[in-house]
């Protein structure tokens, strides 16, 4: 909270400052009140009067006009059995908890979200740890572990295109600064859900059901694109700014997931397939990205240094070419086709690519997503641990397995991709001439294999460290 205080205090002016520290001072009471109910549930409450503790609650939402004590408004709480008073209280916890979230909401969103300028930045490390953008998801999930809110709360938040931009950058905050992780925010992840740092941020993160991720991983993909683009100095071609205004925020397909029948208990959707449906923001930003991908298409005409920029390590081209997949695969089937009209002579060739692209993609992200659980495993102390007991040994390994065979399977489908389309077409010979694609054929099998020796060792290892405890043990029986 200091640490807080002494943020806003610097980064804000004199007024807006007093009127944050009032909030923080606010939400400061609201954390007591929960801390002394979570003691009287544990009876370990003896300094605080209970009676004041229960009446607090009642007490706020009195004042808000939000609850009514039939008959006797005009009677002092004290008048009231200290039993029908913890009645009343223990109904409106979870809205006192509610309200204390949509207060940390308002006041942490307002100010991190004047930071979303540093995206051009070429070091946007200070975008990522705003301490408000941290301070709001702590107590997100303080809330949540303490049940003053529910699931259908905390998946209801993340129908806010402001709350997901904020998600998706306190995420990448704790994956280097909690976990040190090595993957950069621009690396190989198309879905930051997928990351296994992902489930230990956040407890609140393991009740979000497919439609919130949907929703934070296509937010999460725009934004690289968005960030790539400035970066490249592609942000001065027409209709920029348009593109910008809308895509970045995705505000479209947000309202358009919070229409689908996926809101059941079943989390059953319907997919929409008709391309009428589309909304026109999204209609028109697919076609601005179609001119962006015509600036930079890559042709058997292009000198191997051109195409060796398009496809680097920045990938713009190839995010884009993901991004048209995410939307025809989940949303408008065909829309790409549709927008595209006369832009491209030969679309047959178009749609060859981005096979192609998304395959290999698709592949990055397995191994990626393999990798970086075997160095949370390898480097974590709490993992380390968890070696000395079969039963959490079995649990790692087959998770391991599982994300293991996923990467080997997409790998396969790529190379199956690869030779298929560039072996017998000649009009994307253009992809052997760049070293990107050709060479995770063979690196991918090559870090695949590392990654099976990993889970082979880990085995081994968990086996001898075992042996060793049982040996102690009898030493200490005998």
């Amino acid at each position: 909270m200091e640490k807080l205080c002494a943020w806003f205090e610097t980064v804000t002016s004199r007024e807006v400052f007093s009127s944050a520290k009032k909030l923080l001072e606010q939400s400061k009471k609201h954390i007591f009140v929960i801390k002394q109910a979570r003691l009287l549930e544990l009876g370990q409450v003896d300094s605080y009067p209970i009676l004041r503790l229960i009446e607090e609650p009642v007490g706020l939402f009195n004042q808000q006009g939000t609850v009514n004590l039939p008959g006797q408004q005009s009677k002092s709480l004290d008048s009231f059995h200290p039993d029908i008073l913890r009645m009343i209280a223990g109904k409106f916890w979870q809205e006192y908890g509610q309200s204390m979230w949509r207060e940390m909401k308002a006041l942490s969103i307002k100010y991190a979200s004047q930071f979303q300028g540093f995206l051009t930045s070429s070091d946007p490390a200070f975008l990522w740890n705003v301490p408000a953008r941290i301070y709001l998801f702590q107590t997100l999930n303080l809330l949540f572990k303490n049940g003053f809110i529910n699931r259908e709360a905390v998946r209801g938040s993340f129908h806010d295109p402001v709350l997901i931009k904020e998600v998706i950058y306190y995420a990448i905050s704790g994956f280097k600064d909690e976990y040190k992780s090595k993957d950069d925010f621009l690396g190989d992840y198309l879905s930051i859900t997928k990351h296994p740092y992902w489930p230990l941020l956040n407890e609140s993160f393991n009740v979000l059901g497919r439609q919130e991720e949907r929703m934070i991983n296509i937010s999460f993909l725009a934004e690289k694109i968005y960030f790539y683009s400035n970066v490249n100095g592609f942000n001065t071609f027409p209709g920029w700014e348009e593109l910008s205004k809308s895509f970045q925020s995705q505000e479209y397909i947000i309202g358009l997931e919070s229409n689908l029948s996926s809101s059941s208990p079943t989390n059953q959707r319907r997919n929409i397939h008709s391309n009428l449906d589309a909304p026109k923001e999204l209609k028109d930003d697919v076609k601005c990205l179609l001119k962006l991908v015509q600036k930079s298409h890559p042709t058997t005409s292009l000198p191997f240094s051109h195409i060796h920029n398009i496809l680097d390590g920045s990938s713009l081209y190839f995010l884009i070419h993901a991004y048209f997949d995410l939307i025809e695969s989940n949303y408008f089937p065909g829309l790409v086709k549709e927008a595209c009209g006369r832009m491209f002579v030969n679309y047959e060739e178009f749609e060859r690519q981005q096979k192609l692209i998304v395959s290999y993609l698709k592949a990055s992200e397995s191994l990626a997503m393999t990798q970086s659980l075997a160095d949370l495993i390898a480097t974590n102390q709490e993992f380390k641990t968890l070696y000395i007991t079969e039963e959490s040994c079995d649990k790692i390994v087959l998770i391991l397995e599982k994300f293991n065979q996923q990467a080997s399977q997409d790998h396969s489908e790529f190379k199956e991709t690869y030779h298929k389309i560039v072996t017998t077409d000649e009009s994307l010979e253009w992809f052997n001439k760049q070293g990107k694609m050709c060479d995770f054929l063979e690196e991918g099998s090559d870090q695949l294999w590392s990654l099976r020796e990993f889970q082979k060792n880990f085995v081994e290892n968990s086996v001898q460290l075992r042996t060793e405890r049982n040996s102690k043990r009898l030493k200490l029986i005998n």
